[in-house]
């Protein structure tokens, strides 16, 4: 190895940041890849896709945490993570060819209840752990070659940044491109070979460069005033506090995508603009707060970064319900139709929609994370304090991904989950300014620093009690709700898996709404139609016994089967428990039978968990029943 100089020094900062680029992209486009494997193998329901996206950043977070355990100081950082990005390279050959074929094991012992639910996680553990530990070693690796100075710590947030950079362009090319016009193991082709080039720059420069290329103060400049709050700021309150900042993220990016979905619809590109824009703002925050972390007070500015959080959760329910629906860009048009504009149009048009709502706190929840770096470093080993702010950061966001798509949505409703974020975003804040505040009056010193956040605080829980509302007009007709006048909403659910609302129209007419989208109504020729889609089949397939309904709707089809004395079984598999538990009071009289609800089911005939209700017998049909498929 040689010494470089600070020139040097630089030039292989740059180089490093690039390959980090490379292993952001790829570890995205592995996300996309897997989640939609694993989808088509154990299910899209938010049972299945929680259990999916848990594994993968509990993955993250055990890598990041255990690095400095398994690996030991004596090893080369860019040889270590040369080797981890290797390791990921191989995973990404594996798993397309892997996950396919245990779809047949999974579908041979498929169960019920929490028997599926523990298959689910330890199929998913099977194939998302190993890569993912691998994935979240890769910062602490290079946490250990900058090393601990001031200086090295705090540009581990440019380190940061690169990654998510990577990983936004990622997530575009996987979205948007790759998935679009080729299959899944051409785009993994691609995430395997952007591994392999940051493995082998990664190997070349550990021939070269020292195992500490610690850029020296001197070279940097005048060094600013030394952070003086690390060193008084305990490790474990830094912890929490970017624990709760990854929860308050990945809730508010669950309750925000259901939101957008409505407006943008639930597709592919969809989910990779917000994804793609929640990244950027992370990336822009991030280099923001290395800037700051820089300064002799990053524990004041970490509080203000999640007490700033409070207005910007603010901000983006209040552009949800009363802002981007005025915004058209791009050659789109407020009008509702489906051939509006091109895809690529409608698309941009979706992204700067957005960022309209997302941008404010995901630069705020980028920022903190630097600044939690420079305050958890104290000295230590670089690998080890930057592991455990990275696995912290990562398990509040497994909480947070988790409580707020199973819990908190369902139970509560979009408006007070956000309600939750913003108190749990002034309880971070008030995790750091309180000892502060104690110690400033136990000193006697001025009370204007005590005073203004304390003044800040109060006005948050302000704004948490004065969030806007959720508009019924949007949870149920979505991207339409400008072409529709006034309706009488007689029930809205926000559900596990979708949104579900029943409305009433002046002339008496009753829609049911799922997902922004009206999918069937009381109105004369929809009631035709929905009892044609019931006796078509039965004039094709005479004498059938057997009848599979694949959606509940509003249980009309369901009930015109009843009608045929032969028919001994109808099996109707609803993703969405509220659907037929609406539709079953407002569609009633529509029905020939009651459709009731029977708690959660699995399906294995959509290899998805399904929620299946039971129908009633009916005294002028034979007797029906659902099973399990």
């Amino acid at each position: 190895m040689i010494d470089l100089d600070p020139r040097s020094h630089r030039a292989v900062r740059a180089l490093m940041l690039l390959l980090f680029v490379l292993s952001g992209g790829a570890a995205l486009i592995y996300e996309i890849v897997w989640f939609q494997l694993l989808r088509l193998t154990i299910g899209a329901s938010a049972i299945s896709l929680g259990i999916i996206l848990a594994t993968f950043m509990g993955g993250m977070c055990l890598g990041s945490f255990f690095f400095h355990r398994f690996v030991a100081d004596r090893h080369h950082p860019l040889a270590a993570y040369g080797l981890l990005e290797l390791g990921l390279a191989a995973f990404g050959v594996l798993n397309p060819l892997l996950i396919p074929l245990i779809g047949k094991v999974y579908f041979s012992f498929a169960g019920y209840g929490y028997g599926e639910i523990a298959l689910r996680g330890v199929l998913a553990g099977l194939f998302l752990l190993p890569p993912t530990i691998l994935m979240g070693a890769t910062l602490p690796a290079i946490a250990r070659w900058v090393g601990h100075s001031r200086h090295g710590t705090a540009s581990l947030g440019f380190f940061y940044a690169a990654n998510i950079a990577g990983a936004v362009l990622g997530c575009m090319l996987a979205g948007f491109y790759l998935l679009r016009v080729f299959d899944v193991y051409v785009t993994s082709g691609v995430a395997v070979l952007a591994d392999l080039l940051a493995c082998a720059g990664a190997l070349a420069l550990a021939r070269t460069t020292p195992r500490r290329v610690e850029e020296p103060e001197a070279a940097a400049g005048p060094a600013a005033p030394p952070p003086t709050e690390a060193a008084d700021t305990p490790r474990i309150r830094v912890l929490w506090v970017i624990g709760l900042s990854g929860l308050t993220a990945l809730g508010a990016q669950v309750v925000w995508t259901r939101l957008l979905s409505l407006y943008f619809g639930g597709t592919v590109y969809t989910f990779s603009v917000i994804l793609a824009v929640f990244l950027v703002g992370l990336g822009l925050g991030s280099t923001a707060g290395t800037r700051l972390a820089h300064t002799g007070r990053p524990l004041w500015v970490l509080a203000a970064a999640q007490l700033l959080l409070v207005p910007a959760v603010w901000w983006g329910q209040f552009a949800i319900q009363d802002v981007i629906h005025h915004l058209f860009f791009f050659g789109t048009q407020p009008s509702t139709s489906v051939q509006e504009s091109h895809w690529i149009a409608k698309s941009c048009n979706d992204l700067v929609r957005a960022a309209v709502v997302l941008a404010p706190a995901t630069f705020l929840w980028g920022a903190s994370f630097p600044l939690a770096l420079v305050l958890a470093a104290g000295g230590r080993d670089p690998g080890r304090f930057t592991g455990q702010v990275y696995a912290a950061n990562t398990l509040g966001a497994v909480g947070g991904a988790l409580l707020w798509s199973m819990a908190f949505i369902p139970l509560a409703g979009t408006r007070a989950a956000q309600q939750a974020l913003m108190a749990i975003a002034l309880l971070a804040a008030a995790l750091l300014w309180a000892p502060e505040a104690r110690r400033r009056l136990a000193e006697r010193r001025a009370a204007l620093p005590i005073a203004a956040p304390l003044a800040a605080v109060a006005l948050g829980a302000v704004l948490v009690a004065l969030l806007p509302a959720s508009n019924p007009d949007l949870l149920a007709r979505g991207r339409k709700q400008l072409k529709w006048g006034e309706d009488e909403y007689l029930a809205i659910r926000e559900g596990v898996n979708s949104t579900v609302a029943v409305s009433r129209q002046p002339g008496g007419e009753v829609l049911l709404h799922v997902g922004g989208k009206i999918v069937a109504s009381s109105g004369g020729g929809d009631m035709r139609l929905q009892r044609q889609l019931g006796h078509l089949p039965m004039l094709l397939q005479e004498h059938a016994k057997k009848v599979l309904i694949i959606g509940f709707g509003a249980g009309v089809t369901a009930g015109t089967f009843t009608r045929y004395p032969e028919v001994e079984r109808i099996v109707i598999v609803e993703i969405e428990p509220a659907v037929p538990e609406l539709s079953s009071v407002y569609f009633k009289a529509k029905t020939t039978t009651s459709p009731t609800t029977r708690g959660p089911r699995s399906s294995s005939m959509t290899a998805a968990t399904s929620w299946q209700p039971r129908t009633r017998r009916s005294t002028s049909s034979p007797p029906t029943r659902s099973t399990r498929g």
